[in-house]
């Protein structure tokens, strides 16, 4: 289990030099809530790290769910401690819109950047949608494919690549400020069953705009 003190205090450096994938146990990344977080690094992978997300309402942090065709949203009141992170699902075309209300933010999951109502409560404080945080995508995207396409025919096997977006809140003074996370991975697929096998993550560093702005407290 790793310390996630350096992400919680200096969370632009972290991002810069840790590559961040957010799991949740079963099938609980629909739920939004409290959470407790946890760091565990990538097999044989220090530089890659899996933030286990467990809700539970004594939880330090917070995580705001995603459903497929949907918008789900996080109330997280005014007043955290410093070093509070706020998690969402792993984006790889989604949207994040944040809206002040009366008591706190609200923090919407928006799918494909296309589903938040006309009549959402509050005052819009602050809109990620991909073209944010997926600046430079496709070519990086290019670049990481050719790579594992190179890897993988040279083993005699076929397999492909994903890439994803940790989008991560970090509570610091009078405002959040949000940073952008990316990692790409290289699988290999079974020829009988056609599942994924000697997955392998990497941080991605080219093109990756790291800062994507704050909202206030």
């Amino acid at each position: 289990m790793l310390d996630l003190a350096f992400l919680r205090l200096r969370p632009f450096d972290a991002v810069r030099t840790t590559g961040f994938i957010v799991q949740l146990d079963g099938e609980e990344y629909f739920l939004s809530g409290r959470c407790n977080v946890t760091g565990m690094p990538f097999i044989n992978n220090d530089r890659i790290v899996i933030l286990n997300v467990r809700l539970t309402d004594a939880g330090e942090d917070w995580y705001c769910g995603y459903k497929y065709n949907d918008v789900k949203s996080l109330f997280v009141p005014f007043g955290q401690p410093d070093g509070t992170l706020i998690l969402t699902f792993p984006m790889s075309g989604c949207a994040l819109e944040v809206r002040r209300e009366e008591e706190g933010n609200r923090i919407y999951h928006d799918d494909r950047g296309a589903c938040m109502p006309q009549s959402a409560p509050g005052v819009k404080v602050l809109r990620v949608d991909a073209c944010h945080y997926m600046d430079w995508h496709s070519r990086h995207i290019e670049r990481v494919a050719r790579v594992a396409f190179k890897t993988i025919l040279a083993s005699g096997s076929s397999g492909g690549c994903d890439f994803q977006h940790t989008i991560i809140c970090v509570k610091q003074g009078h405002y959040w400020k949000v940073y952008n996370n990316a990692s790409s991975s290289f699988y290999k697929l079974d020829p009988y069953t056609l599942e994924k096998t000697g997955e392998d993550y990497y941080q991605a560093k080219d093109y990756i705009q790291y800062e994507l702005g704050c909202f206030p407290d």
